[in-house]
């Protein structure tokens, strides 16, 4: 898990995208991967702003401090529901008004790019240090005493 998030953090998503890609992992798994990197910003916009909209619907007058504001859990559970499925159907409209706009430009399932990352001598060194550590942490204990 720890080399998952050290991957996120030091690599630039692009990056990674092209990796998969290196992997020949399938074509439409890549695809997916890049549109939600992409649109999981929007979708969480879109969910703040479902949110602020409750809130200015649902106000309560200001109570003394040991009334309890808000209403019952089973109100809060149907506003909730509500309030995902209206996510959903606007999530799922928004996908279709951008694939209708992907295939009028000429979109035809592969995700293009400028050109591919290269390798250089800088990334193969770190590479090698990269092993020849981990190597001296696994593999020191086991063929040095304790002892000494």
């Amino acid at each position: 898990m720890q080399a998952a998030v050290l991957l996120a953090v030091t690599t630039r998503f692009p990056d990674i995208l092209w990796s998969m890609r290196a992997l020949r992992l399938p074509r439409v798994l890549v695809a997916i991967a890049g549109f939600l990197y992409r649109y999981l910003f929007v979708l969480a916009d879109e969910a703040q702003r479902l949110a602020r909209a409750r809130e200015a619907r649902s106000a309560v007058p200001a109570l003394p401090a040991p009334v309890r504001a808000g209403r019952s859990m089973a109100w809060r559970a149907r506003v909730t529901g509500g309030m995902t499925g209206s996510l959903f159907i606007r999530s799922y409209e928004r996908g279709e008004r951008i694939y209708a706009a992907m295939v009028a430009r000429g979109y035809d399932g592969d995700v293009r790019a400028f050109s591919p990352p290269t390798l250089r001598t800088l990334d193969l060194l770190v590479a090698a240090l990269g092993a020849l550590l981990l190597l001296a942490v696994v593999g020191l204990p086991r063929f040095w005493p304790l002892g000494l």
